[in-house]
């Protein structure tokens, strides 16, 4: 399903008339995305694979694990809408090696004559999957239908309902792309059949596919249960975190916080502490509840400043109970 799996470099992308790196291309690198190339219907989150880079067969897939209600639950619970883009008819980019989707058939397209495009992708959306769902109503199926949990489970995807791509020449002309041309035809032939053109002559997508993935990596430890870690740095992991659950609805960023801290690498300084605790508006758990589960992954000892800034907000435990479990933490 996910053969020919296209990784892109991070760089800054100038040409005559063009501006830097098109939106779609942007986000996925900003977000850490993974390119699905070709583009696909047929993803979940907790797809388990050999690797990190879903290379090769996969080991199971969730459909298997899950009836088709229940996987479509699962979806509809991890399910955010993000802003991707509206449109980008206003800027046109350079078809370059680092472009989804188009830096795959770079060459194909420049020797058709296009140099740049415009592109625009409509209601986009992300899955997020803790890994404690994953330990809680995975893992038991898995082990169930003896399956070994090695390799890596997809935990976040990007999908969008539309995505249309618009090729210009070098002279700034458009070109119009027609069925069965070659351009039409690459498309076909190496990023995907479920390309069209359509009445505006541009390739397009009009039906939801899955454009991006993250995946981490699994083992299991000496109790059974199964560990994941990100390769991030650890700065990198606590801005993910914190960023991950800001304005979250459909799960409870309190979850995520607790399910999450334990995997940064390293133990988090108060500030990095504060800066997770302030993140969320929390809902099913409470300040405390996070100060009780997580002081413990804390780096002491901290600042009165600090320690001010942890205990901020306290609602139904007291100062001294919350200070209690810092210092417990602490020894």
């Amino acid at each position: 399903m996910f053969r020919n799996i296209l990784f892109m470099t991070l760089v800054s992308i100038y040409c005559v008339g063009c501006t830097t790196v098109d939106p779609l291309t942007a986000y996925l690198n900003h977000h850490g995305f993974k390119p699905i190339f070709p583009p696909t219907s047929k993803a979940t989150v907790g797809d388990l694979y050999e690797s990190s880079t879903l290379s090769g067969q996969p080991v199971e897939l969730v459909e298997n694990l899950l009836s088709s209600d229940e996987r479509n639950s699962l979806m509809a619970s991890v399910s955010r809408d993000v802003t991707l883009m509206n449109s980008s008819r206003e800027s046109k980019y350079k078809i370059d090696s680092d472009i989804f989707a188009l830096g795959y058939i770079r060459i194909e397209l420049e020797n058709e004559g296009a140099t740049s495009f415009r592109v625009s992708a409509g209601n986009a959306r992300e899955y997020l999957m803790s890994s404690g769902y994953f330990n809680r109503a995975l893992l038991p199926r898995l082990k169930q239908r003896s399956v070994q949990v090695v390799g890596a489970y997809i935990y976040k995807l990007l999908e969008v309902d539309t995505l249309e791509y618009e090729f210009y020449r070098e002279d700034g002309t458009k070109i119009d792309v027609k069925p069965g041309d070659r351009i039409s035809q690459v498309f076909q032939d190496r990023v995907g059949a479920q390309w069209s053109v359509n009445e505006r002559n541009n390739i397009e997508i009009t039906s939801p596919r899955f454009i991006g993935f993250q995946a981490k990596s699994v083992g299991s430890n000496s109790s059974g249960l199964t560990t994941s870690y990100q390769t991030n740095r650890h700065s990198q992991q606590v801005a993910a975190l914190v960023a991950g659950v800001e304005g979250m609805s459909n799960l409870s960023a309190e979850d995520v916080i607790i399910d999450r801290i334990p995997q940064i690498d390293g133990k988090l300084s108060g500030k990095e502490f504060i800066a997770i605790l302030d993140s969320p508006p929390l809902t099913s758990l409470s300040r405390e509840d996070v100060i009780e589960a997580c002081a413990k992954y804390i780096r002491y000892p901290l600042t009165p400043a600090e320690i001010k800034g942890v205990l901020r907000g306290m609602g139904t435990l007291s100062q001294e109970d919350a200070l209690k479990a810092l210092h417990r933490a602490d020894h």
